[in-house]
């Protein structure tokens, strides 16, 4: 509730502006498009980061990142209620591997770089990673392990980076 009530106001401002600026002055084209609704839907319904069947205006385009933000905590606090530690463990690494999975099958079909950059389960891997290090955090013997093990992981993730883009 106190993200909403943070985020709220100035989305809302933002999209009113938005539709207020394009079905006066259609700056953008988007009234000539007749896209407004749609991207007020797509802003306000946390989409801007999927593919969808419509077009949307690129006035929106920061808004994926709250978008794969919104879309995680809006299923995630159900996922952490249903399911035990160890299973939420497992589901963290599942979503780790789907992001890298989903990032390399996409970056080899000829996808975009932009709806690539911006997918919700393109971006997970972070998010999992900060649920596993939370979960692991709450035991003191996970944590103190954690403590031993973050300063390799940091000196490797540059090598995996590298890796990566060879």
């Amino acid at each position: 509730a106190h993200r909403a009530f943070r985020l709220l106001p100035a989305l809302i401002s933002f999209l009113g502006v938005y539709a207020i600026v394009e079905l006066t002055a259609d700056v953008l084209g988007d009234r000539s498009k007749g896209i407004i609704g749609y991207t007020v839907l797509a802003g306000f319904g946390y989409l801007k980061d999927l593919p969808l069947p419509f077009d949307v205006s690129l006035a929106i385009g920061p808004l994926w990142t709250l978008a794969v933000e919104e879309q995680f905590y809006l299923i995630w606090p159900f996922v952490v209620y249903a399911l035990s530690t160890r299973a939420l463990l497992r589901t963290s690494g599942a979503l780790l591997l789907i992001s890298l999975v989903s990032r390399i099958v996409l970056a080899n079909t000829g996808f975009g770089t932009g709806p690539l950059y911006s997918m919700t389960f393109t971006h997970l891997d972070g998010l999992a990673v900060g649920s596993c290090i939370a979960i692991w955090l709450r035991s003191p013997r996970d944590a103190t392990r954690l403590i031993r093990v973050l300063p390799i992981a940091a000196g490797l993730a540059p090598a995996g980076l590298i890796a990566l883009r060879v």
